[in-house]
């Protein structure tokens, strides 16, 4: 059970948080929504694709090195530093990749409209895929040491921050027809 709860309360807070940033977008009008729905789908794409094998490599590869003694334990930061190396590469090639496939020219794929185009957050998308990697390795290393708390205490900050941020930017944000 220790092991079990603190990662159903990240899952809850991960797609929370997730909830919120939807519920936000949509409570701005039909072109943020739609925006958010073409950002959310390509962080998808490239921001999971290249991170999520890496928390898993993380899970596999890293217990049997921690669980032993120094020499293992020289192992396991080893192993840690390659997949971290590997995490900054593929996040520069995906956000790169993201900030092509949010160009005007490929956003055409996802919708017709302009407005739209012009609403997808193309800087902090980028953003969001380049950070994506090296979190889902420290994730699945958090998990492969057994310290699921402090997995649970990082997203608990970070998705406080990221609602705090939306709320502060709804309420703090001059008047455009934004607000509902």
């Amino acid at each position: 059970l220790s092991f079990v709860v603190p990662i159903i309360a990240t899952l809850f807070i991960k797609v929370l948080a997730f909830t919120i940033v939807g519920m936000s977008a949509t409570r701005l009008g039909a072109v943020p929504a739609a925006a958010h729905q073409v950002a959310v789908s390509l962080f998808w794409l490239l921001g999971l694709l290249c991170a999520e094998p890496l928390a898993s490599s993380g899970q596999a590869f890293l217990p049997v090195f921690l669980e032993g003694g120094s020499v293992t334990r020289r192992e396991a930061r080893e192993t840690f530093q390659k997949l971290a190396s590997v995490a900054l590469c593929g996040s520069a090639v995906c956000a790169a990749v993201v900030w092509a496939a949010s160009s005007p020219m490929s956003l055409a794929t996802f919708t017709a409209s302009t407005e739209v185009m012009q609403a997808v957050p193309r800087g902090l998308l980028a953003l969001c895929v380049l950070v994506m990697p090296l979190s889902q390795v420290l994730e699945g290393t958090l998990l492969a040491a057994k310290q699921q708390v402090w997995q649970l205490r990082a997203i608990a900050l970070s998705s406080s921050l990221m609602v705090v941020f939306l709320l502060a930017q709804r309420w703090l944000a001059p008047t455009h027809g934004l607000r509902t």
